[in-house]
């Protein structure tokens, strides 16, 4: 979650949905003072990544757009991506309680952009569970 994204050009026309996303997620994982510059996001990392020290102002992850930083959100919160015929869900393998997230292939330009934002949609509302459960 706190590895910076390496970007070989920027997006020249992002869509608002993304952008809405990517912010969402990054507020709730703890990245702030969040600027759009050239075609991307940056910001300060939240405070627990390991370069945060090093680098207090880099360019944000882009989890919808580019599948590693996907990838990284599967793997640090143990989610599991089924690939259907014409759906995509993602699941918790360890949290049951939190349901799944279901999004159909033609409502995206690829399946891969359909598992990108099916991944951010969950961890989001896994996120926002946690952050408004009673402890």
């Amino acid at each position: 979650m706190c590895e910076q994204s390496v970007v070989v050009a920027p997006i020249e026309s992002a869509s608002y949905e993304i952008d809405a996303l990517n912010m969402e997620l990054a507020e709730l994982i703890g990245w702030t003072d969040i600027q759009f510059k050239g075609g991307f996001f940056f910001g300060a990392p939240p405070a627990n990544c390991s370069f945060a020290e090093f680098m207090p102002h880099c360019m944000m992850p882009s989890w919808t757009r580019f599948t590693h930083d996907a990838i990284s959100l599967q793997t640090e919160h143990f989610l599991t991506v089924g690939v259907g015929a014409i759906s995509v869900s993602v699941s918790s393998q360890s949290e049951k309680n939190l349901g799944q997230v279901t999004l159909k292939h033609m409502n995206f330009s690829s399946k891969d952009e359909c598992v990108r934002h099916a991944i951010v949609r969950f961890v989001i509302n896994k996120l926002k569970a946690e952050k408004f459960s009673c402890k």
